[in-house]
């Protein structure tokens, strides 16, 4: 109950303190809730409604977007999205089911003036945080049932992490993508422990499929899924019915894509489909059958994109482009060196521990995801599209599990817990009241 309530607290502060339109991607986020809402249908490209961009970059204007980010201020709002942000300029061609959610409470809110429309989305999207944290608890609590307060040690992570908590309180489907990660997340720990059903896996198939509706970032999760199944021990009839049911699934899910791509009348086959909804251009999507992944350019893209993913998943002020200090982010790296040595010493040795092969399973999988965020932005020609952190935060709940076995192994029970909440707590605060605070209210 008390980490819900610091979470609530973060969230409806996050949500105040943070200038209008300063989370990652609101103007487009709040660009198709309302065009949604006005048309009722699926939306594309050809949606785009141009009043509707000139009163968000109007509003834009009034709080000092530009300003924020170190950008000289125009000296009036652009036109258009295309005309701020070219070809990146809108997300109504992506998948639609967060916006759907979100509508029954954007709806009482649309006469109110945009930006308390915008403050009040940030709350109710700050909801999706609470069962997140719910359920990186629960997944705790069934990885190691003897170890409560493991279990709090894991939810405590998820719940002082400040860029999670950021992620989550502004207008964005990265909230309810995250809440989709929490919710696999339980049943791989559940699974990977008891063994895999049939019933099991045409669920995690189908949780899938729902995150991918929801952002294409959805798709980091499969690592972790097909870590958990290989780890799995099963006998030649089980596995042969969990093939037929995940093939058969994958079939369902593909015929989906293929029928909705042909429905849109927009394109046909599974290609063109995949590349509306989940890619950036179209040439993407073939440069990772014909790119060589492991050539001198590709290695320099891997080591430059993965210092921007580790840098904004830990801290980031969004749009501001301002990142903490480079001794910081030394810091968090030996930490967590130190705790990944933990991870390791707990895998080999024979002390009453995690669950290991749920630990091994989201280690890999955390690798996995990693390398997938890599490997896609290699891809891509854009030479301003960098990874954010906020992409792998459906993977937060088992981030939070590995660093707490880590610390577990190396602490000992009775100054684990306490360790762990306190280093988060003092991180958090830093964040809020050192780093992102004095940045909109004192430095500008």
């Amino acid at each position: 109950l008390f980490l819900f309530v610091v979470v609530v607290l973060q969230s409806v502060l996050v949500a105040s303190y943070l200038p209008p339109w300063q989370g990652a991607d609101e103007p487009r986020h709040y660009e198709y809730l309302a065009t949604l809402e006005k048309l009722r249908r699926p939306l594309s490209f050809d949606d785009a409604d141009l009043p509707l961009q000139g009163k968000i970059l109007a509003s834009m204007y009034r709080y000092n977007f530009w300003h924020y980010l170190g950008r000289p201020t125009p000296v009036a709002p652009p036109e258009s999205f295309h005309a701020l942000w070219g070809p990146s300029y809108t997300l109504l061609h992506r998948a639609p089911l967060y916006y759907l959610m979100m509508l029954p409470f954007y709806v009482p809110l649309r006469d109110l003036p945009i930006e308390q429309q915008l403050y009040l989305l940030r709350i109710v999207n700050g909801l999706f945080l609470l069962p997140a944290v719910a359920l990186t608890y629960w997944a705790g609590r069934t990885s190691w049932p003897a170890r409560p307060d493991f279990a709090l040690a894991a939810a405590s992570i998820s719940a002082l992490a400040p860029q999670y908590i950021v992620a989550g309180s502004i207008l964005s489907n990265d909230s309810l993508l995250s809440l989709l990660g929490a919710l696999m997340i339980v049943v791989i720990v559940h699974q990977t422990k008891t063994g895999w059903s049939v019933r099991a896996v045409a669920l995690m198939v189908a949780l899938v499929v729902i995150a991918l509706l929801v952002k294409r970032t959805g798709a980091l999760m499969i690592p972790s899924l097909a870590v958990g199944l290989l780890l799995s021990r099963w006998r030649f009839s089980q596995a042969l019915r969990l093939a037929t049911a995940g093939l058969g699934a994958l079939a369902v899910a593909i015929g989906s894509l293929v029928a909705f791509g042909i429905g849109r009348g927009e394109m046909s086959g599974l290609l063109a489909t995949l590349n509306r909804l989940y890619f950036d251009y179209p040439e993407q999507l073939s440069r990772l059958f014909t790119r060589n992944l492991f050539s001198e350019e590709s290695l320099a893209s891997y080591w430059t994109a993965g210092q921007w993913l580790f840098k904004t998943y830990w801290a980031y002020l969004g749009w501001a482009a301002r990142p903490a200090s480079d001794l910081l982010f030394f810091i968090i790296l030996a930490i967590l060196i130190v705790v990944l040595a933990g991870v390791v010493w707990g895998l080999i040795s024979s002390t009453e521990w995690v669950d290991r092969r749920t630990v091994l399973t989201f280690l890999l999988g955390v690798i996995g995801a990693t390398a997938m965020v890599l490997v896609f932005y290699s891809l891509d020609n854009n030479p301003l599209a960098f990874p954010q952190g906020r992409y792998m935060f459906l993977l937060m709940p088992a981030v939070s599990l590995l660093a707490a076995a880590g610390v577990y192994r190396l602490l000992g029970r009775r100054l684990a817990l306490p360790a762990t909440v306190g280093l988060m707590a003092l991180f958090n605060l830093w964040y809020t009241f050192a780093f992102a605070l004095p940045y909109f209210y004192l430095e500008h």
